[in-house]
């Protein structure tokens, strides 16, 4: 019996793309039936830790054949979607901190793990139809849609920025000493120091 895998999102966070690239694999190789529903943003938040009036841009939900539910929460915070989190039956948090949440919230917890930007070589359907049906107006869905076809179209002629599965891996070379490189981002200061003091 195939697994059915029903994906809701709301918008293309970079972040979620291993997670969606992953999920296409395995429905193009016939292991899922995957189906998505695209969500509205709702507004920022008004009030709250800067940091967190977005949350929503970066999660997801999945309804697995049609009775278990995981969400997958990409925010870079230690807080998690309290609703998000009574409503699943596992909840996977980029940045998990057990210590900081109370000992009711941590059985449903499990951490996501290294988060790449990465998708799939050649085209991708999937990719392209959650695009075209963000919840967003025809403009942005247009432009979207192009900047894709580009990125697509470039790294077909190796041109361009597109992070795909080739790129990230390659096989082991035994005669060399094993390296490790991490790579991290940095933030404005100005925006942090505005956001919460825990952050400062």
């Amino acid at each position: 019996m195939t697994t059915e895998v029903h994906v809701e999102l709301m918008s293309l966070d970079p972040n979620a793309t291993g997670v969606l690239t992953g999920l296409g694999l395995l429905a193009r190789r016939g292991a899922i039936r995957l189906t998505y529903r695209m969500l509205p943003i709702p507004a920022v938040l008004q009030t709250g830790p800067v940091h967190l009036r977005d949350k929503y841009d970066s999660c997801m939900r999945l309804l697995i054949n049609g009775q278990r539910r995981a969400f997958i929460d990409f925010h870079d915070s230690w807080e998690i979607d309290e609703p998000g989190h009574d409503a699943c039956d596992v909840y996977f948090k980029r940045s998990l901190a057990l210590a900081r949440l109370p000992a009711s919230r941590h059985g449903k917890m499990r951490p996501l793990g290294l988060v790449n930007e990465v998708r799939s070589d050649g085209f991708d359907a999937f990719e392209f139809g959650r695009t075209l049906r963000l919840q967003r107006p025809l403009g942005f869905r247009v432009r979207e849609l192009t900047r894709l076809a580009l990125r697509l179209a470039g790294s077909w002629i190796d041109r361009g920025p597109r992070t795909t599965m080739s790129m990230l891996a390659s096989p082991p070379e035994p005669e060399k000493s094993p390296r490790v490189l991490f790579m991290a981002a940095l933030w404005d200061p100005a925006r942090i120091a505005q956001s919460s003091p825990e952050l400062v």
